[in-house]
């Protein structure tokens, strides 16, 4: 009889199980999006409720995870949104979120978002640097737009007021100067270089480079 009983609870555990439609998203955002959205769709194709208690992503600063509800009926489906927001950020970029639910045969299902974040400029080169004898000589940033769509600096600056600036452009759009001179070299310091552009519009990104001045 208590064998009986395990087996009929056991088969009906069993059938409690949550069915994904995909565990891994590739997203491809364009350089106006500001965020990316995957959502991971399920199915509950077992006999009994399933329940999640905790839905987290692997990046609390950057991805925000949620469910649409905590308890999905037989045949009910829904779905795990993950949104990563992009910021300055570049490349391939790779967040997961860890959804645990009773499910007893996959009770902590790993999502993972995999986004793909355009190069929007090309900026070379990334340092620049004085050694001694070079003087207070001006040296230039070549600044491209990576792409077909056009995109503006809107302007420059200098983190250390000894290292003055003067913005190019040489193709509307699409192409631009940054001629970098310091004012004293007497002195060996550093200064980060910021390029603020307009896109996207509603929080327009910004770049930055370093200026080196050795003085021996």
């Amino acid at each position: 009889m208590k064998w009986f009983v395990f087996l009929v609870l056991s088969a009906t555990a069993a059938h409690a199980q949550l069915s994904w439609d995909a565990r891994l998203i590739e997203l491809h955002p364009s350089i106006y999006d500001t965020n990316a959205v995957a959502r991971f769709t399920f199915k509950n194709v077992g006999k009994d409720v399933v329940t999640f208690s905790s839905v987290k992503s692997s990046c609390g600063c950057c991805t925000v995870a949620m469910n649409d509800k905590q308890t999905y009926k037989p045949g009910e489906t829904g779905e795990v949104t993950g949104t990563f927001t992009i910021g300055n950020r570049l490349g391939v970029q790779q967040k997961t979120i860890a959804a645990a639910s009773n499910d007893p045969k996959d009770p902590l299902v790993i999502l993972t978002l995999r986004i793909h974040i355009p190069e929007m400029l090309k900026i070379t080169p990334a340092v620049l640097n004085w050694n001694p004898g070079d003087g207070k000589a001006s040296k230039t940033i070549t600044i491209q737009v990576v792409g077909d769509e056009k995109v503006r600096v809107q302007s420059v600056s200098s983190a250390d007021a000894r290292v003055k600036l003067e913005l190019k452009e040489v193709k509307a759009g699409r192409e631009y100067r940054m001629i970098v001179t310091p004012s004293d070299v007497s002195k060996t310091f550093g200064s980060i270089l910021y390029i603020k552009t307009d896109t996207p519009k509603e929080k327009p990104k910004g770049f930055s480079v370093y200026a080196q001045v050795r003085s021996s």
